[in-house]
């Protein structure tokens, strides 16, 4: 529904939500990206959440509570990274994961969600080589890269 390459994507937001926008979940975690979201949150603040670690910003919106998502907390496990990277393990976390699995499942049966179309990339191994090339040159939008490297039959 929204260019995030637009310029006046947050704007757009704003005015679509009536500056009432409350949560803002960002997948891509850029800069640009960050800062779209934050512009884009509604007037009263709320919710910016990442999934990469944000870069830290003075000067950011204090009324938006910043956080970020570390996936592999919805299995119960620690997430023992480095870089601020690190997640002691979360019973919230699986307990909410189980949750929105659902509600997420629901949503695509009945078509209100719909993932992105899917490019396959030939060559097995290579391939995957290949799809790492097209996303470091930031050659890829509103796709999903699919390399097969065993038997598809």
């Amino acid at each position: 529904m929204f260019d995030y390459h637009a310029p006046t994507c947050a704007d757009e937001i704003r005015a679509y939500t009536k500056n009432g926008l409350k949560y803002a979940l960002d997948c891509i975690t850029t800069l640009s990206t960050m800062l779209l979201c934050y512009k884009a949150i509604g007037r009263l603040g709320g919710f910016y959440t990442a999934l990469e670690l944000p870069p830290q910003l003075p000067g950011l919106r204090k009324s938006v509570k910043q956080d970020w998502v570390m996936a592999q907390t919805l299995f119960g496990k620690e997430v023992a990274l480095s870089d601020g990277y690190h997640h002691a393990p979360n019973e919230a976390h699986v307990k909410f994961g189980l949750e929105w699995a659902k509600i997420v499942q629901d949503m695509m049966n009945q078509g209100e969600l719909k993932s992105h179309p899917v490019r396959i990339l030939e060559g097995r191994f290579d391939g995957i080589m290949a799809g790492l090339d097209i996303l470091r040159e930031g050659k890829i939008s509103g796709q999903k890269l699919v390399c097969f490297i065993g038997d598809t039959k």
